[in-house]
C-alpha cells in the first residue's frame, strides 16, 4: 500500500488559487472559446508568470468586470426644475488603504519619480535595473562601497549607524530601550540612532509601496484600483486611467476624497479641463466635519458637497454613501498581512481577484434589495448612442 504522506502546504494552495482565477479569468474574456496557455517547459514557480502580467495589464483602469456597473444606489434621477427633463447625478468615492509590498529601494529615479520595476524577488531590495546599488554603503547618497559583511562602508559615523540598526531590527530590543529612555537613563550614542528617525530617513531600508487606492462606487461596488508607490501619488492619473478619455459619460458627477481640496488645487494649478469640467471633487461627510477647517475659503467654496443642491435630498442631507471607501477598508485591509510578502505583480493580481469576488458578492445583495444593478455596455460610456437611431441604455 502506498504511503501518502503529504499535507496541504502554502504553495499547493497558492498554486491552486493562481491556477482556478486564470481559468475562470480565461473563460469570462472568451466567452468559454479560448484556452488558458502557458510554458510547460519552464519551473513551476514561474510558469505563470507571463499570464498573471497579462492578466494584470487587462485588469487595470476600465479593465474592471463591474466598471461598467450603475444601480438605484450608485446613480440618483431627479427633474431639473427649469426644462422639466429627467437628469441624473453619480458619485465615486476614493480613498487609501495601507496594504502594501515591497518594492525597489531607490527612492527617487533620474526624472524625480520614485522606482515602480518589479522585484526579482520579493526578498530583493533593488530591482535588476539598481541591482549595482546593494555594493554600496547603505547610507542614502554615500558613494563608497560596503565593507566585507557590513552594509556601511569604511567611515566611523556609518559604520555606527548600521550598529544602531543592526539594534533596533528587534522590536522587543527596541521596546526596551524605548521604556529605558522614558525612565530618564543614559543610552550610549550608538543605540541613540534608533530613536532618531531623521537619521533613519538616510538610511537604504528595505521598502515598501505606500498603499493601495481604491474607487468605490457609492453602493459598494469597487470600480478600481491602484498602487501608489509614494505618498506624493498623483490621484488625477488614476482618476484618468479609470475614466479615460473616449469614454466620457463614465466621468461621475462627483468624487468624494477625504483630500479633495488638494487634488482640485492640484488639477487647476495644471490647466486640467478634462476632469474639472463635469465632475466636482467634494470631502465626504466625516472629514469635511472634523478634518477640514472652516476658514479655508477655497475649501469651502469648491469641495462643500452643501454647496451642490444636486447632491441633497429634500431635507439637506448627502444622496449618496460618502464612507464607502472608510467601510470597504476595514475588509480589504485584513489581506495587508497576506500579500505584504508576496511580488508586485502576485500582489496586484491576488488583490484584484479578491475585488472581482467582492463585487459579485454585493452585486447580489443589490438584487436582494432590489435597488436593479446592471452593467451597461461600452457604446454608452462613449456616447454612440447619442448618434444612433437606438435609445439609450436602460
Amino acid at each position: 500500500m502506498t504511503d501518502l504522506n503529504w499535507c496541504l502546504t502554502r504553495d499547493i494552495i497558492f498554486d491552486a488559487f493562481w491556477v482556478f482565477a486564470l481559468l475562470r479569468d480565461k473563460a469570462r474574456r472568451t466567452n468559454g472559446q479560448e484556452c488558458l496557455m502557458v510554458d510547460h517547459r519552464t519551473e513551476n514557480s514561474i510558469r505563470f508568470d507571463v499570464a498573471i502580467d497579462q492578466r494584470n495589464m487587462e485588469m487595470a483602469g476600465t479593465g474592471q468586470p463591474m466598471w461598467g456597473h450603475v444601480c438605484e444606489g450608485c446613480v440618483k434621477f431627479k427633474r431639473n426644475p427649469t426644462t422639466q427633463d429627467i437628469e441624473y447625478v453619480n458619485a465615486i468615492v476614493i480613498d487609501g488603504v495601507s496594504v502594501r509590498c515591497r518594492c525597489c529601494s531607490v527612492s527617487s529615479d533620474e526624472d524625480g519619480m520614485p522606482c515602480i520595476e518589479p522585484l526579482m524577488h520579493p526578498k530583493h531590495k533593488f530591482c535588476g535595473k539598481h541591482g549595482a546599488n546593494l555594493w554600496r554603503c547603505f547610507v542614502r547618497d554615500c558613494p563608497k562601497d560596503r565593507g566585507e559583511n557590513s552594509r556601511a562602508c569604511s567611515l566611523p559615523a556609518h559604520q555606527a549607524m548600521e550598529n544602531a540598526e543592526t539594534l533596533i531590527q528587534s522590536q522587543g530590543t527596541r521596546e526596551l530601550h524605548r521604556r529605558a529612555a522614558r525612565l530618564g537613563r543614559p543610552i550610549d550614542q550608538e543605540q541613540a540612532h534608533s530613536y532618531d528617525q531623521k537619521r533613519r530617513k538616510k538610511l537604504v531600508l528595505s521598502k515598501f509601496t505606500h498603499c493601495e487606492m481604491l474607487a468605490l462606487a457609492p453602493c459598494g461596488i469597487i470600480k478600481g484600483r491602484t498602487t501608489l508607490f509614494n505618498a506624493e501619488g498623483i490621484k488625477a492619473t488614476f482618476l484618468k486611467s479609470l475614466f479615460p478619455e473616449g469614454l466620457e459619460e463614465s466621468l461621475p458627477s462627483a468624487v468624494f476624497y477625504d483630500k479633495a481640496c488638494h487634488t482640485l488645487k492640484h488639477l487647476l494649478s495644471t490647466g486640467d479641463t478634462y476632469l474639472t469640467a463635469r465632475t466636482a471633487f467634494l470631502y465626504d461627510l466625516f472629514h469635511g466635519a472634523f478634518c477640514h477647517k472652516e476658514d479655508d475659503k477655497f475649501c469651502n467654496e469648491h469641495c462643500n458637497p452643501a454647496q451642490f443642491p444636486d447632491l441633497l435630498d429634500e431635507l439637506g442631507r448627502i444622496i449618496f454613501n460618502t464612507s464607502a471607501c472608510e467601510q470597504a477598508n476595514v475588509w480589504f485591509g485584513g489581506f495587508g498581512t497576506m500579500v505584504r510578502e508576496m511580488s508586485l505583480a502576485c500582489f496586484g493580481f491576488f488583490l484584484d481577484e479578491m475585488i472581482l469576488i467582492h463585487n459579485e458578492l454585493v452585486e447580489m445583495r443589490l438584487k436582494q434589495q432590489g435597488l436593479n444593478p446592471r452593467i451597461l455596455p461600452e457604446e454608452y460610456w462613449n456616447g454612440s448612442w447619442r448618434h444612433s437611431s437606438h435609445a439609450a441604455p436602460a
